[in-house]
């Protein structure tokens, strides 16, 4: 399936607070073919183009930046609770250590703030994925380096205020909160199996 198709279906089943938060992959494709002199395009008109390919590039990387961060801090923050329930003594990395912290989600269970996180970092994977694609078609149809140059400023640790949805802490907490829960939740049920089995062998 081609890349496309597949964040389609992955934004269609999103819930409709994601909807329109993805990368425009497809808008991006048709602006690139705008930046090559060709088909009567001089060299100042393709160089406009290219200008305003790498704005809107750089505002749709800022805007999943923003959603990704907000959207990860906020699981982050109402995951504190269970955490606490799990580690009676100090919290282990992971279980978490941000401390600009948003208002929290609603009460949420143990499995639906696993699901929440396996989202966030979903939706950053997807959308990490579009960004390589579209920055090697720019250079690939256009010539240079102007597309991995701009991946590269995303990616580099003074810019994570673009490129945190790449790189940073906030990926490591969310796997380290998906893993806790479900570890938690798997020690949980085969509690509940054992006395289950040992009430019944005592009938």
């Amino acid at each position: 399936m081609k890349f496309a198709h597949q964040l389609k279906a992955l934004e269609g089943s999103a819930a409709q607070e994601w909807r329109g938060k993805f990368i425009h992959y497809k808008d991006l494709k048709k602006a690139i073919k705008l930046c090559k002199k060709e088909n009567g395009r001089g060299d100042d008109e393709a160089k406009d183009n290219d200008v305003q390919f790498f704005r809107a590039l750089e505002a749709e990387v800022r805007m999943i930046n923003q959603y990704f961060e907000k959207a990860a801090r906020e699981v982050l923050v109402a995951s504190e609770p269970h955490c606490k329930g799990i580690h009676k003594a100090t919290p282990p990395i992971g279980c978490f250590t941000f401390l600009r912290k948003p208002k929290p989600l609603s009460d949420l269970s143990a499995a639906e703030l696993s699901a929440a996180s396996t989202w966030c970092r979903q939706y950053a994977v997807v959308n990490a994925t579009g960004l390589r694609k579209i920055a090697k078609k720019h250079d690939k149809r256009c010539g240079g380096t102007a597309g991995s140059s701009f991946l590269q400023t995303c990616w580099d640790c003074g810019h994570l205020q673009w490129g945190s949805f790449l790189h940073s802490p906030l990926l490591d907490e969310l796997k380290a909160l998906e893993e806790t829960l479900n570890q938690h939740s798997a020690a949980m049920l085969s509690r509940s199996f054992s006395r289950g089995s040992g009430s019944g062998s005592g009938s």
